[in-house]
């Protein structure tokens, strides 16, 4: 008799059917690790996003501890003529800036040329440069202007070397040495020693050439409260102190104005409260409460999370030492929610009538630890390598490797009980069909029988 390849085809039973539904219910065994990843691995991104927010938050409260934070200084200027910046040091108050002069950089120029391509007559050395910066350059005979010009843009002299069209009829093309830096320091000196016209055309004056000035080297003019100041830029340094001035316009005269910027300390709270918000924001979804379970926070009831709120909270709750005890009393509130409100007017009027408490609330200082340094050491033992957060995402991460190793071996123990279904069941099909086959046999002979009987 055949091998049966086909399950029930022996028995006529629907024993491949059986067979499915076997290994469906048997591989129900999985959902469970298939089920506890999937949390798992919802509860490590939930974490992510709570770690992403304290480390914001950190950022934010690491520059409230900085007691510059609530020094800053900022420079006004009047007028266009002067465009001021302040760095650290700038002192506050008010100056009157006259601009005399700007100062300009050195230029020259040859003698004009017919032709800017021609070859000229001549070989030799030229020197040229701004005092302390000049270059020795090698000319060819027949070099032409233009030549002469890549050969001095390319020496690094500290000049720049064009052609200028005058649109003279005969000879149009000049020459044109510039200094890169202003000022009476870099003024330009340019001398050929050689042989041919070159030895005429590309030495100024001063060495027995035809070079003539078309700019004088000059330095910037300006007056501070009626102090003259000379300076070989138009980028004035220190002369208001930790005010750089950029001189723009001559012939001016405006205000500069030095003040405290409180502004600049009012974003600076500002980005904490709104780093410190998007926190519990966070919090607030991880933990949120669903009746159906599946849509509740991935967090909620997590211990790890409840462990770094109380911590969190127990730095808002204490009181410092100083003018102020509590933010509240300069205008940052605790709302029922759980967030933190600004009220900038009383906090504006803090910083204006009180500026050294603010200060001193948050930096410290006298061997008292300010608020933003103790909140800052919390957030930092909550987000270190062993920190509560590691700690809790790595166990996660460990749990989901262990369940992939679990889920593996119940795949295989469900794939051997499948097998042994399929070998039991097709032992059983094979034994049915030989079963129906004698039985159909027997029931052969035995109506041959009784028919033969009948007849006789």
């Amino acid at each position: 008799m055949a091998s049966i390849t086909t399950l029930g085809i022996g028995s006529g039973l629907q024993l491949d059917s059986l067979l499915t539904q076997l290994e469906t219910a048997e591989k129900t065994k999985l959902q469970p690790f298939t089920d506890q990843k999937a949390n798992n691995t919802a509860k490590i991104s939930a974490f992510g996003t709570i770690k992403s927010v304290l480390t914001s938050l950190q950022t934010s409260i690491a520059t409230l501890k900085l007691s510059k934070t609530f020094t800053p200084i900022s420079a006004t200027s009047s007028g266009t003529g002067v465009v001021v910046a302040s760095a650290a040091g700038a002192v506050a108050g008010s100056y009157q800036v006259k601009v005399n002069n700007l100062a300009s950089a050195h230029n020259i120029a040859t003698q004009g040329v017919a032709d800017k391509t021609a070859a000229n007559a001549g070989t030799g050395t030229l020197t040229v440069g701004p005092a302390g910066n000049t270059k020795n350059i090698t000319v060819a005979e027949g070099s032409s202007l233009e030549t002469i010009r890549n050969q001095i843009n390319n020496s690094g002299a500290g000049v720049t070397a064009s052609i200028v069209n005058t649109g003279d009829a005969i000879n149009p093309y000049k020459l044109s040495i510039a200094s890169k830096t202003t000022g009476t320091d870099s003024q330009v000196s340019m001398s050929f020693a050689g042989t041919g016209s070159l030895t005429t055309l590309l030495s100024d004056g001063a060495h027995g050439g035809s070079m003539t000035q078309v700019q004088a080297a000059s330095n910037a003019s300006i007056e501070v409260n009626g102090m003259a100041i000379s300076s070989q830029t138009n980028t004035v340094a220190d002369a208001i102190q930790g005010v750089t001035m950029t001189l723009k316009t001559a012939g001016t005269t405006q205000t500069v104005d030095v003040a405290k910027d409180n502004a600049a300390v009012n974003a600076s709270i500002k980005g904490f409260v709104d780093a410190y918000n998007k926190y519990i924001a966070a919090t607030q979804t991880a933990t949120s409460f669903n009746e159906d379970p599946t849509m509740s926070g991935k967090l909620l009831g997590d211990s790890t999370l409840r462990g770094i709120k109380t911590s969190i909270s127990s730095v808002l709750g204490a009181q410092q030492t100083g003018d102020f005890a509590t933010m509240s009393q300069f205008g940052i509130k605790l709302t029922a929610t759980g967030t933190l409100e600004i009220d900038n007017t009383k906090l504006t009027d803090a910083l204006t009538s009180n500026p050294d408490g603010v200060t001193s609330f948050f930096t410290g200082g006298s061997g008292v630890t300010g608020f933003a340094s103790k909140l800052d050491t919390k957030l930092s033992a909550i987000l270190s390598t062993d920190g509560a957060l590691d700690a809790v995402t790595s166990g996660l991460t460990k749990s989901n490797t262990s369940l992939a190793d679990q889920s593996t071996r119940m795949e295989a123990t469900i794939a051997a009980t499948v097998a042994r279904y399929r070998t039991q069941f097709s032992a059983m099909d094979s034994l049915v069909s030989k079963s129906n086959a004698t039985m159909s046999y027997l029931t052969q002979q035995f109506t041959a029988m009784a028919n033969q009987t009948s007849s006789n």
